[in-house]
């Protein structure tokens, strides 16, 4: 199987009828613009963010209602922190240096109640959409059956050294695919591993 512009165009045009979230699309644009509109991410927002990435359900959200009342002391701070490193990496010109300023981000909200490698790295590229991929199982799978992740690569407990394995193999295919976005490969790849 090749993910070329092809099979990402086909997959990620089926995805809204292999989501689970019906309110997907349109939740991720109002999330992308919000952020760019506010310069920052709101505890509305962040909320929003987590209920999206558990598909709309929040019994599956990792964050408890009852951290999101000390949002500010325990999310704020951080996600301002990490965006600050990740700014960083716009003007780091070394490969090494990229991913140590990444690692850094994703490793400040990792420490935050219920967050995890998975959902900060889904936070940061709501407010990076365009330098930080979203991973999750379906995205793994799909990439496993491409030959282009390894079959230990694990589907759940990811971290950190994971996601740089994933982003390495997320921007490789974006590289080979210019015109497409990564919201446009996550689709893709999503959708292709919903379809086996």
């Amino acid at each position: 199987m090749k993910i070329d512009k092809d099979f990402i165009e086909e997959y990620s045009a089926e995805y809204p009828n292999y989501t689970t979230y019906d309110k997907g699309d349109v939740e991720y644009n109002y999330l992308i613009n919000q952020i760019k509109k506010d310069k920052n991410v709101s505890k509305d927002v962040f909320a929003r963010i987590c209920l999206w990435k558990s598909g709309g359900d929040a019994s599956y959200c990792p964050v408890k209602s009852k951290h999101f009342n000390n949002f500010n002391v325990l999310y704020k701070d951080r996600i301002d922190k990490a965006t600050e490193f990740i700014n960083a990496t716009k003007v780091e010109t070394d490969e090494r240096g990229i991913e140590a300023l990444i690692t850094k981000a994703i490793n400040i909200l990792d420490e935050a109640p219920g967050i995890g490698v998975v959902y900060a790295a889904t936070i940061l590229h709501f407010i990076f959409p365009d330098e930080i991929p979203i991973i999750d199982r379906h995205a793994i799978g799909t990439l496993k059956s491409a030959d282009k992740l390894n079959n230990n690569f694990p589907l759940t407990g990811i971290e950190i050294k994971h996601f740089i394995e994933f982003k390495k193999v997320i921007f490789e295919i974006k590289k080979e695919n210019p015109t497409c976005s990564l919201r446009e490969i996550d689709r893709a790849l999503y959708t292709y591993d919903k379809t086996i």
